[in-house]
């Protein structure tokens, strides 16, 4: 509080103007009210800024309140970068990479994360004007990419209409296995709840062929190096 003193008191001169009626002219009679906000500009400008996108990074994951804060942060996308590289894929539009499609799910409107098991932690989002389709990463709490996920219609295959969930990794290990799980789960009911929506919405049965169906997940390893076709 001393510095906001000094420094409010630093200001002494032109707040006087502001206020009083000979201070600096008619310019000054018209600026009087705006005091009120110069004041709380001083002191605002003495509070440590906190939860903003910058304090969110791969590396401080608790500061992260939904996947949109993660995205703007260069080390997140150097991590996307080295652990997808720039394979080829279709699931959101021919000739694409995968790696321009995960950014495309992953930069819409963002979820909050969701932390599970011992140390990972998964943040969703949901590509822009197309909220069907979605991605997911799986991190640790220590910031290491585990798992990828996009939900999808393939754009390359028979277009049915029901949702596909392609998983991506580099190790096939246990934790990812628990990291695939929780994908899969998050796949389920993210279905699960649009087909919930539209028997409420049209009155559909729960044997409606309008209801989608969940698939077994496609796994695609990530072997060698970021360049190499998978």
């Amino acid at each position: 509080m001393d510095t906001i003193a000094r420094r409010l008191y630093s200001y002494r001169p032109y707040l006087l103007s502001l206020i009083h009626p000979d201070g600096i002219g008619a310019k000054a009679k018209m600026t009087r009210h705006a005091l009120p906000l110069l004041l709380a500009a001083c002191i605002l400008s003495f509070i440590p800024a906190t939860g903003r996108a910058g304090d969110c990074t791969i590396h401080t994951l608790s500061e992260c309140r939904n996947t949109n804060r993660l995205m703007w942060d260069p080390a997140f996308r150097e991590a996307r970068e080295a652990f997808i590289g720039d394979r080829p894929a279709g699931w959101l539009y021919e000739n694409g990479t995968m790696l321009g499609q995960v950014n495309t799910v992953l930069g819409g409107p963002p979820d909050e994360p969701v932390y599970f098991s011992d140390n990972l932690v998964r943040f969703s989002a949901c590509r822009p004007h197309s909220c069907d389709e979605k991605g997911a990463v799986v991190l640790t709490t220590d910031g290491e990419i585990v798992a990828v996920g996009v939900l999808h219609f393939d754009n390359s295959r028979t277009r049915s209409g029901h949702p596909m969930l392609t998983i991506l990794t580099r190790k096939r290990d246990d934790r990812f296995q628990e990291a695939a799980d929780h994908l899969i789960a998050w796949y389920e009911m993210v279905t699960t709840d649009y087909n919930n929506w539209q028997k409420e919405s049209y009155g559909l049965s729960d044997t409606s062929d309008e209801l989608r169906k969940t698939s077994d997940p496609e796994i695609v390893l990530l072997a060698g190096t970021p360049d190499s076709q998978p």
